[in-house]
């Protein structure tokens, strides 16, 4: 066989769009899989699903399940829980960016004052939940999302507001600590999906309080920067319902960031344009 053959071969596999000259990834359950493959052979990302992987969140989500077995508090003498919380909070927001330790100075983060930085924060305030309260809130998002929730406990103790790392939290060990519908419950709240989402809420004609698929693209986008999280999750499931797709949130997640993370804004905005273009030209 030859590079040509091969070459040709390969576009069996490619993600399919809306149409040929509009670069939108289909919802479908088809593309989804084809992007957990890739996601799974591609050492950056597959890595950090490793529950073996000692540096991984994987990892001390794995040990927590087996420590949430036996224990009714989230604290103990021998600091098992605290270490596993905390190591938690680390390695997502490693993985993620968040940079959660961005509320202090970096030669500032030494002694006492280490105590003081965003990840022992949101440690801290996780492990003031017991096991019952931490594991009801994971399962049911309306109590983690009021004032004393654990999500938004989460996203105000870092020292400032963390929508994005709160989100990762509760969906990486929604993701990882259960086995069923559960493990389903919280979209991530991320920067490259935020950038995205407007062009799916164009096609799919979704309009939600003020988010209005007729609006240009940076009324959108800037919309979407602002809103409320539990709002943010409203508009996402509203774009699956509409689009008549039997995707997942955790799906969805993964095909918006996968395919759009190496775009700039200008470009998804060209893409977002290109539906009314498309439009016209019917």
């Amino acid at each position: 066989m030859s590079i040509e053959d091969e070459i040709k071969a390969s576009k069996d596999y490619l993600l399919t769009f809306v149409r040929e000259d509009i670069k939108i990834p289909i919802l479908t359950i088809d593309n989804v899989a084809r992007v957990e493959a890739m996601i799974q052979v591609d050492s950056r990302y597959s890595n950090n699903r490793d529950e073996y992987n000692g540096e991984t969140s994987s990892n001390f989500f794995h040990k927590l399940k087996e420590i949430l077995k036996d224990k009714e508090e989230l604290k103990d003498n021998e600091n098992t829980l605290e270490t596993c919380i905390y190591q938690i909070v680390r390695t997502i927001d490693k993985e993620n960016s968040t940079h959660l330790n961005s509320n202090i100075r970096a030669e500032d983060a030494k002694g006492d004052n280490i105590k003081k930085t965003g990840r022992y924060l949101i440690a801290d305030k996780i492990l003031q939940f017991n096991k019952k309260r931490f594991l009801e809130h994971l399962t049911n998002p309306d109590k983690a999302l009021k004032e004393d929730g654990l999500f938004r406990i989460i996203e105000i103790s870092g020292g400032r507001k963390n929508t994005s790392f709160a989100s990762k939290f509760c969906h990486y060990a929604c993701f990882n600590l259960f086995d069923d519908k559960n493990k389903d419950n919280y979209s991530i709240y991320d920067a490259v999906i935020r950038m995205a989402l407007p062009i799916y809420i164009k096609w799919h004609k979704v309009t939600v309080e003020n988010i209005n698929y007729k609006n240009e693209y940076r009324k959108i986008r800037n919309a979407l920067c602002r809103i409320d999280y539990k709002l943010y999750q409203t508009i996402v499931d509203t774009v699956l319902k509409a689009s008549e797709s039997d995707i997942s949130r955790n799906g969805f997640d993964h095909l918006l960031w996968y395919y759009f993370k190496g775009k700039n804004e200008q470009e998804i905005e060209e893409i977002y344009n290109s539906i009314d273009t498309m439009n016209n030209s019917k």
